[in-house]
């Protein structure tokens, strides 16, 4: 594990952040969007972790885009 310093400043809306994209991730979850892309090996060793919450953007786009490589649509950072 790391540890980083953070302003206890940022804080509050880090905390607001992170549940907005939780909300998000819930929601595309829900709908049975794609995660997040990964990088090929660790998507073939993994295949389900890109749908996990630790792996989802903690500043992810507010809409869907396509994946120009895979056709793919999911909220990308």
């Amino acid at each position: 594990d790391r540890a980083l310093m953070l302003p206890e400043s940022l804080a509050p809306s880090l905390r607001e952040q992170l549940s907005r994209a939780r909300a998000w991730w819930l929601k595309d979850q829900a709908e049975g969007r794609s995660g997040v892309a990964l990088p090929d090996a660790l998507e073939r060793k993994y295949p389900r972790a890109g749908h996990s919450w630790p792996w989802f953007w903690v500043f992810a786009q507010h809409t869907h885009s396509t994946d120009p490589r895979s056709g793919v649509v999911r909220r990308h950072y």
